[in-house]
């Protein structure tokens, strides 16, 4: 059967949610988060000379890629760094959507299967903590991937969807440097919708005809509110809701590769 397994309650969540953002895309509120955006793209434009911007499939760096390269016009390279962790279809969908808006999208892919990794390291990975974060382990791993091909390709600097009401973290560092800034390595960052809600995003989204979420954002009816689906690596700890709640999600909607993870790491199966 076709995954994710979404169903006709899913769908009816998803729809009425998107019938609000609607309403509120055409709100002073969410003109003026725009209006925001677009102000930290044109400083950052004017601060380094070759950005790029990351893109994760995510509903926030898609809005992020649509906002500045067909809204705005503006001709820069988009890169993904794709694992074997991604949920099914992520590749195809980017290779679609990057297509329709011509944009020049750079896929890269680890040196390791992160997969692999988890089989080798399954009696040191915890769950109840986030496992691809950090500087060791599968974080490391991304990051040296990341930095090798920053170093190679040239660029001076990168877009990134994150936004600042998702962690303390991310408000921390918004408060301490702001949404564009330069790190000790002379590399440019910039944050253009940092200040966004959930709402903003899936407002935006819904008015526009020419932009549409990967399929796992319909998976809602477990959740409180469509804003708590995140596209991210496939554990049970990326759904924003705990390591159980993410088990649970992860089984009703992609019972495939929840079964080959749960394999790999047998204390999924305790979670769900």
């Amino acid at each position: 059967m076709h995954e994710p397994r979404i169903t006709d309650q899913d769908r009816e969540i998803y729809d009425t949610w998107m019938h609000g953002c609607r309403a509120y895309s055409g709100t002073r509120a969410h003109r003026r988060a725009v209006k925001w955006a677009k102000k930290l793209v044109a400083e950052m434009q004017r601060s380094c000379e070759s950005p790029y911007i990351a893109w994760s499939a995510g509903k926030d760096s898609t809005v992020l890629v649509h906002l500045i390269c067909v809204q705005m016009g503006l001709d820069m390279p988009v890169m993904s760094l794709v694992t074997d962790l991604e949920p099914p279809g992520t590749r195809d969908y980017m290779e679609q959507w990057a297509s329709r808006w011509e944009v020049d999208l750079r896929i890269i892919e680890p040196d390791v299967s992160f997969k692999a990794w988890l089989r080798e390291h399954a009696d040191e990975v915890d769950l109840s903590r986030k496992v691809v974060t950090g500087k060791t382990g599968l974080g490391g791993v991304w990051d040296k991937t990341m930095r090798r091909w920053r170093e190679s390709s040239g660029h001076d600097g990168l877009y990134w969807g994150l936004r600042m009401d998702e962690s303390k973290g991310r408000r921390a560092n918004f408060h301490a440097r702001g949404a564009v800034y330069q790190t000790k390595d002379g590399f440019w960052r910039a944050q253009p919708i940092v200040g966004w809600t959930g709402r903003d995003v899936y407002a935006y989204v819904a008015s526009h005809d020419d932009i549409e979420l990967m399929d796992l954002y319909r998976c809602v009816r477990l959740h409180d509110s469509p804003e708590m689906v995140r596209k991210a690596m496939c554990l049970p700890d990326s759904k924003g809701q705990g390591p159980s709640r993410g088990a649970t999600w992860l089984r009703t909607y992609y019972p495939s590769l929840y079964a080959e993870l749960a394999e790999i790491l047998p204390q999924m199966s305790q979670m769900a």
